[in-house]
């Protein structure tokens, strides 16, 4: 006759699982460091072909702001359109820059050919004084469908 050991793995696997909460519940809380974007950025959004993306870089500080690239990006990281010269915004002032969806559509498209694209701007991370839309209007009426903007106060 074997032995049966039944209940000696059952207080043995209580055992474990109340040693690992005991241990998992002493752990410090952690924060959660995410890499993310500034918030001045706006985040992904679709664009069908008939549509043009603008992005807009608004300088509302005292110097002017050099140097700063503006791309646009599909799903997949890749870039469809970038600035080819340098970009001064001047004190008071803006820049726009336009990105029409090409047909076919890059990347990966819905049912209805919408690609879904996010604007970045690369430069100088400090730069306060830089504020960064997306306006999204039909070519053929030049309607604005919507406008992605920074939260007023997000200094």
């Amino acid at each position: 006759m074997k032995p049966n050991y039944g209940s000696l793995r059952l207080i043995a696997i209580v055992l474990v699982l109340a040693a690992a909460a005991i241990v998992w519940t002493s752990l410090p809380a952690r924060q959660v460091h995410a890499i993310q974007d500034s918030e001045d950025f706006p985040p992904p959004f679709g664009l069908a072909t008939g549509q043009t993306a603008r992005l807009t870089l608004l300088n509302i500080g005292d110097v002017a702001i050099v140097g700063p690239e503006y791309r646009f990006l599909n799903s997949r990281g890749e870039v469809l359109a970038r600035s080819t010269e340098r970009i001064v915004v001047l004190p008071g002032q803006f820049r726009s820059f336009d990105f029409d969806l090409p047909n076919p559509p890059p990347g990966i498209v819905d049912f209805f050919g919408r690609a879904q694209i996010r604007a970045g701007v690369i430069g100088n991370p400090n730069e306060k004084g830089l504020r960064v839309s997306v306006e999204v209007f039909d070519n053929a009426t030049g309607k604005t469908s919507f406008v992605i903007s920074p939260p007023p106060n997000s200094d």
